[in-house]
């Protein structure tokens, strides 16, 4: 660990007005390296940020309708947490080595859970805030959403059931760009890759096919929709472990 380095950790423990700022920056340094030595750089601070910050309750106090102030703070935050996300989806390493990276994370999984949750529950609740300052990233934030759900399942070998709703999170990731954005060629090819990211997910998964779905009722969407419709072909009839997505979305 350099001078820098230090320098950047201290801001970020030390929980000012700057550490969103200095954490973002220390991932951007962690991507430079190789993995443990990248996380043994930014452990101490994702365990200080998760165990100072905590997601805002939507129903209580949508980010849309926060002062001023505090609406800087909450996107300073947001980024600093995808800052994060971005670093487990970017790790280069062999499979091994990410399970033993991420095992000295476990303590931080639910905190991760809690903020994937927050996240997808402010893109399906059409949070002002978060869409107007996303803009054309906002696609690319949910995919980084739900492909960390993904890397968290695979690289510590979690069982389904200690990640509540997370297929209600994948699948409604998908229905929100779906929703927002299906004329755009890019956003298509995105939205592909998030639901083969759940398609493999529930293969994986598939002991746990009814837990993981539940929460992810038929009724969520409009009984005609696209999405109704690869709900119905491709998941009430079970899970399609090697379907790919798109053959149902035709």
């Amino acid at each position: 660990m350099n001078s820098r380095h230090k320098t950047l950790v201290r801001r970020v423990l030390s929980g000012d007005q700057s550490s969103n700022q200095a954490l973002r920056e220390l991932c951007l340094e962690a991507k430079t390296l190789r993995g443990s030595e990248r996380f043994a750089l930014i452990s101490p601070a994702f365990l200080h940020f998760f165990s100072h910050r905590k997601p805002p309750t939507l129903q209580e106090k949508p980010p849309n309708l926060l002062p001023l102030s505090e609406e800087r703070l909450a996107l300073d935050t947001f980024r600093a947490i995808l800052a994060m996300f971005d670093i487990f989806l970017n790790v280069g390493d062999p499979p091994r080595q990410i399970r033993q990276i991420m095992s000295s994370f476990t303590e931080t999984i639910p905190h991760f859970i809690t903020w994937a949750s927050y996240l997808v529950e402010a893109f399906v609740e059409n949070d002002l805030l978060t869409v107007r300052l996303l803009g054309d990233s906002s696609l690319h934030t949910l995919s980084i959403v739900s492909e960390l759900l993904l890397a968290i399942i695979f690289a510590t070998e979690q069982e389904i059931h200690a990640i509540k709703g997370v297929g209600n999170l994948i699948f409604r990731v998908f229905i929100y760009g779906l929703l927002v954005e299906p004329h755009s060629s890019s956003s298509l090819e995105k939205l592909d890759e998030i639901t083969l990211s759940g398609v493999n997910l529930i293969g994986k998964m598939s002991e746990n096919w009814e837990e993981f779905c539940t929460g992810a009722p038929d009724s969520f969407w409009p009984a005609e929709s696209l999405a109704s419709s690869l709900w119905k072909s491709c998941f009430i009839a079970g899970p399609p472990c090697r379907v790919h997505p798109t053959s149902h979305a035709a």
